[in-house]
């Protein structure tokens, strides 16, 4: 008999979007599954949509909450599962029809506790499909590393490695460990989560599918200011650090700890500036900058703009201030450049 998958859907203002998300689930190759729509207190008529879908068909299971975040909605979601899988897909996504059936295949295969596939993102109407998804040697830490920074150099796991959605999980592993979603983050919960997951698990499989179809809305609204993103990424950090605390650290892992903080730092910039206080709009950095110094080796960062500052740091044998940093973030956001990897 075929394993039961649970796919948890957190729902909140997707009327638009919502149906093509539950009938991509419905239709699934594999038919051993149970959907569970977690209503988020919707009000845009997405709350209705999942109770009809939940009184039309039996695979389907609609819950209604307060409105209290995604990742409130996707524990309510573990609390209800009952299949030996998990797996998560956000409301205005959806999925191809046979990737569960492949990732259940590549799990029994393979024995793994975990699969991960790939993407397609989807722009104005067009589909962009990501990078193939590809591993040499399929190390926990590598893992752990790509996790936390989100970054590839000798593998790649995909753009998306970071989110919890595109991946198919074994539910003993989150019940037993009692691994959650942090309801206190709203940015970073899906990678402290993974990495919970990670440390419990032995195997982890790649199908490089494309099955998941990631929906890239406006984003002006991604843009606005966050007045508490400098707490978000602290509570972010703290989290990470304590997990991989629990693992034997290793050099890749504590670059990809440098890449992260540099990573949070360019996001912290780039955030000031859109605030229209000039008074505070230095603060923030300044803090995140100051908890990064703490940190003797930050300097080993592969970051191209800010190891090429801490080399010409040690060699004048003066600190680079933090403006500096500040406004190389700027003029390479201004040039349409991004950071690379070495």
């Amino acid at each position: 008999m075929e394993d039961l998958v649970s796919v948890i859907v957190p729902v909140y203002n997707n009327a638009m979007w919502l149906k093509q998300c539950i009938e991509s689930l419905i239709y699934q190759t594999y038919q051993n599954i149970e959907i569970i729509l977690i209503d988020d207190q919707s009000m845009d008529g997405s709350a209705e949509i999942c109770d009809y879908y939940a009184k039309n068909n039996s695979k389907v299971k609609a819950i209604h909450q307060e409105n209290r975040g995604v990742s409130t909605a996707r524990n309510k979601g573990i609390e209800e599962a009952k299949g030996e899988w998990l797996a998560f897909v956000d409301s205005d996504d959806y999925l191809s029809r046979n990737i569960i059936e492949l990732a259940v295949q590549t799990a029994e295969k393979n024995y793994a506790d975990m699969v991960c596939w790939n993407f397609a993102e989807l722009r104005s109407g067009n589909i962009f499909p990501c990078e193939p998804i590809y591993i040499d040697s399929m190390r926990k830490e590598d893992v752990v590393s790509a996790i936390i920074a989100g970054y590839r150099n000798k593998f790649c796991l995909g753009k998306y490695i970071r989110s919890a959605c595109g991946k198919l999980i074994k539910r003993e592993i989150i019940v037993q460990n009692n691994i959650r979603f942090a309801e206190d983050l709203y940015i970073g919960e899906d990678a402290v989560f993974l990495l919970s997951c990670v440390n419990a698990i032995d195997h982890i499989s790649l199908c490089d599918e494309y099955g998941y179809y990631y929906r890239i809305l406006d984003s002006s609204a991604v843009r606005r200011y966050k007045e508490d993103l400098l707490e978000q990424n602290i509570r972010q950090y703290e989290y990470i650090n304590g997990l991989i605390d629990r693992t034997n650290r290793d050099k890749a892992q504590e670059e990809a700890i440098q890449m992260f903080q540099w990573v949070c730092f360019r996001n912290i910039v780039i955030n000031s500036r859109l605030n229209g206080s000039k008074r505070k709009r230095y603060w923030d950095a300044q803090q995140w900058y100051r908890r990064m110094r703490s940190n003797k080796r930050v300097c080993s960062c592969h970051i191209n703009w800010g190891r090429k500052l801490y080399q010409l740091q040690s060699r004048i044998g003066v600190k680079v201030p933090m403006i500096c940093h500040y406004y190389f973030v700027l003029f390479g956001e201004k040039a349409g450049k991004r950071f690379k990897f070495t």
